[in-house]
Order: C-alpha cells, then sequence, then structure tokens
C-alpha cells in the first residue's frame, strides 16, 4: 500500500480513519463501558435484523470486531506514515483491549450474545449477526473459532445449498421476504467466509464460497441482476452480489 498510494493520501486516510474510530468511542458509548452500542438496527447494515426487533439500541459483538480491526488497521497506516511508535502502539493497544472486551462481553461459552443498551439484558435469538466476529480470524480464541465454525458447518441452520442465510432457517422468525431475516445476502456470506478462512477453518470458507457462486452461477445471475430463490431462502441480487462473487470466487481458488 505504502509502494501504491501517495504518502498525501495515506495521511487524509489516516486522518480520516482516525476521527471516524474515535467518533464510535466518544458518540456511541454512552454509557462510557468501552463498548459502542448500535443506535437502530439499521447502522448494523441488517435493517431489519431480528437482534434489534425488542429493543432498537443495542451493544453488539459486531460492532466491536470491526472497530477492533480499524484500530488496528490504523496502527498499520501510522507505521507506513513513520508516525513515533508510541502513537503506533495506542492503536494496537486499543485494537486488543476492545477485542477482549468484547470476548469478556459477549462470548457465554458457547456463543456470542448482545446486550440492550442500557439494562445489558441479553439477546440470543437466531441470528447470523453473533458471527461476524469470525472476520477477526485468528485475533480470536481457538475454542471461540472452533466453535463458530463447528456451529456454521451444520447443513440447513445457516449454511444452504446457496451459502449462509441471515437467520437460521430453523428459526420462528426465518422469512425470505426480510433481507437480514433469512434472505441469503452478500456481506454476511463475506463476511463469514472470508473470517472463517482467515481462522484457518479453510475447508469450511471454500465450501461455502463455492455454493455461493454456484448459486450466482445456476440461478442466471452472470450479470448479477436475476431474482433467484434456493431452497427455502432468498438470494440478493442487484450490485452486491457481483463484487462478493468476484472475491469469493478467487478465494475458491486459493
Amino acid at each position: 500500500l505504502k509502494r501504491e498510494v501517495s504518502r498525501e493520501k495515506l495521511e487524509q486516510m489516516y486522518q480520516g480513519c482516525s476521527k471516524w474510530a474515535e467518533w464510535h468511542m466518544i458518540y456511541r458509548d454512552d454509557d462510557h463501558d468501552g463498548i459502542p452500542q448500535y443506535e437502530h438496527g439499521d447502522e448494523s447494515g441488517g435493517d431489519d435484523c431480528t437482534v434489534f426487533q425488542q429493543y432498537p439500541i443495542m451493544e453488539t459483538p459486531d460492532l466491536c470486531a470491526y472497530l477492533g480491526l480499524l484500530f488496528e488497521a490504523l496502527g498499520d497506516l501510522a507505521g507506513m506514515l513513520d508516525k513515533p511508535e508510541a502513537e503506533q502502539a495506542i492503536w494496537y493497544e486499543k485494537s486488543k483491549t476492545i477485542i477482549q472486551k468484547m470476548i469478556d462481553a459477549f462470548w457465554n461459552g458457547e456463543r456470542f450474545v448482545a446486550w440492550i443498551h442500557g439494562t445489558r439484558e441479553i439477546v440470543a435469538n437466531d441470528s447470523s449477526l453473533y458471527y461476524y466476529p469470525i472476520v477477526l480470524g485468528k485475533r480470536l480464541p481457538q475454542e471461540i473459532i472452533d466453535k463458530m465454525a463447528e456451529d456454521l458447518s451444520v447443513e440447513n441452520s445457516f449454511l444452504t445449498p446457496y451459502g449462509f442465510t441471515t437467520e437460521k432457517m430453523t428459526s420462528d422468525d426465518f422469512s425470505t421476504d426480510g433481507m437480514a431475516k433469512g434472505m441469503i445476502i452478500p456481506p454476511t456470506n463475506l463476511l463469514l467466509i472470508t473470517g472463517l478462512f482467515d481462522a484457518g477453518k479453510t475447508e469450511l470458507a471454500r465450501k461455502a464460497a463455492m455454493r455461493y457462486c454456484r448459486g450466482m452461477r445456476d440461478g442466471g445471475l452472470t450479470m448479477m441482476v436475476s431474482p433467484f430463490n434456493g431452497a427455502r431462502g432468498g438470494l440478493f441480487n442487484g450490485s452486491w452480489p457481483s463484487c462478493a462473487y468476484i472475491a469469493l470466487a478467487e478465494l475458491c481458488s486459493m
């Protein structure tokens, strides 16, 4: 990246992403516990995600995972820009801290859960959102990686012939009429599959990637614009699948 992008653009990226990262800790951590909250399900990318159906303001593990990656990337950018070592170390420490807070707060020994902001009432339904922290890959403890991979490998649970659904297929809330209630959407598959791959679960990652890509192919989605319905699961169509297809097809060949 340092060879391909000008220092000026790297500096702009560093300053902008630094502000974005800190914004979450300043304006989305109302109880000052080091764990930021979503103010609405829309902010998670899953507009109708069942995690938020009881209460909109939630503290969830996926947001901590994303920020953990962002803090780490800022440490890397600081190094590319020859910032002081102390400044680089601050970002790396922030990354390790929020990942550990995520584990301490939301891992119950079997799975990740979420909290209602303010009351810390546990919400543990059947959304795939609870598995998005796998995007951290080997930054997670091996026992968590193993358990999440075990859950995601169960056929006709989240794993379908066409990739991963947004809601467990056996859930009472499962519906292919809801984007984050059962559809097979590109972001879910990118997060889960690339996370599994980075965590060392390459066989499962390739299996799911092949299924997603074959679903695109067999559904007549060469141009990624036609509707396609899989077994009990809608496959999201449009521009998102085009990007996901390219990334996951490449992963299949690795």
